[in-house]
């Protein structure tokens, strides 16, 4: 997983650590938006063991390349799922070279 120096300065911030951005990627309901790929951590979505644990990762959004190789950047917000779905399926920018 690499970080660009944004998302290093967000994390920071924000007092996210490496592991939430690995949980968030590895259990968040992933959409493909605007370019770029969202893992967003859902209460629905954590099995009750790890809700326990994990719980206050619940609405940890982590924002990655198209291809979900490097992470731009991480926030959390509470409604996080419905700003995303409201974003256009695809990026009306030329790719860059």
């Amino acid at each position: 997983m690499n970080l660009t120096n944004h998302a290093r300065k967000r994390m920071s911030q924000r007092a996210i650590a490496e592991e939430a951005i690995s949980f968030a990627r590895h259990f968040g309901k992933v959409f493909h938006r605007a370019g770029a790929t969202f893992y967003t951590v859902r209460r629905k979505d954590l099995p009750a063991a790890l809700l326990r644990t994990h719980g206050h990762l619940v609405g940890l959004t982590v924002l990655a390349t198209a291809k979900g190789d490097t992470v731009l950047t991480c926030y959390k917000h509470a409604y996080a799922t419905r700003r995303i779905r409201s974003k256009p399926r695809c990026s009306w920018q030329r790719p860059q070279p």
